[in-house]
């Protein structure tokens, strides 16, 4: 008869191998590390409940971990692609013309550009960008300080 730890180490090792194939942020790599804690209690001669018990505390240590280690990291990164842009400035290089559209230049890059209200704004003008709508940037002219 094949005893519990084996049991344990097998399940714990499916799910970590689970994680790597199927990316689940990290459920199942906790739920493997708290079988991985449930087999050392089995093999050190742990009652069934016991091995349950540190495969649940275990496994609930590792996602409370894990979710604030990617909390973390989200809060600290930074957007990619073109919402990544959002709060920028830039220049325009073509007219804006309101939802007609024109052309700005934001982070280096040439983007088409549409205007939240009615206004035109002109060549030159320093713009910031406060949306997105598909493929184009919603800009809004600057007020600078005198």
């Amino acid at each position: 008869m094949v005893s519990f730890t084996v049991i344990w180490m097998v399940v714990g090792v499916i799910c970590i191998l689970l994680e790597l194939a199927l990316p689940t942020n990290f459920v199942l790599l906790c739920l493997g590390v708290g079988c991985l804690g449930g087999g050392v209690v089995a093999f050190l001669g742990g009652p069934l409940w016991l091995q349950v018990g540190s495969a649940l505390g275990v496994a609930v240590a590792a996602l409370a971990v894990s979710r604030r280690l990617l909390h973390r990291q989200e809060l600290q990164s930074r957007e990619f692609g073109v919402m990544g842009l959002i709060g920028q400035t830039g220049w325009v290089l073509e007219t804006v013309r309101g939802p007609l559209g024109g052309l700005v230049k934001v982070e280096g890059e040439t983007w088409r550009a549409v205007a939240a209200s009615t206004v035109e704004i002109a060549p030159g003008t320093m713009v910031r960008v406060t949306g997105v709508e598909g493929n184009k940037l919603v800009v809004e002219p600057v007020v600078q300080a005198s």
